[in-house]
């Protein structure tokens, strides 16, 4: 509910941001490097449309607020292996 609150908050009515969005965003203003894994070329360019928007100060917190103890800094939770993305 945090991450879909706050992609409504950022993206408006009109659904312009995802949580997958969100995350990555959290990310990136958390200074982390950020590699986005998808088999949709659809969601690999939404993902790096995260540019165009910058979370406040209050979004952050209520998201750092969600670590799980014992997993702070983790950022990856799949482990299955990487594959050839073949989109054409």
């Amino acid at each position: 509910p945090t991450v879909l609150s706050i992609a409504k908050e950022v993206g408006g009515d009109d659904d312009d941001v995802t949580p997958a969005q969100v995350l990555l965003r959290w990310a990136l203003q958390r200074k982390c490097a950020i590699t986005p894994k998808t088999s949709s070329r659809e969601r690999m360019v939404k993902n790096a449309n995260i540019f165009n928007f910058e979370l406040t100060d209050a979004q952050m917190m209520r998201l750092e607020k969600m670590q799980v103890p014992g997993e702070a800094g983790r950022l990856c939770w799949r482990t299955d292996p990487l594959r050839l993305l073949d989109f054409e």
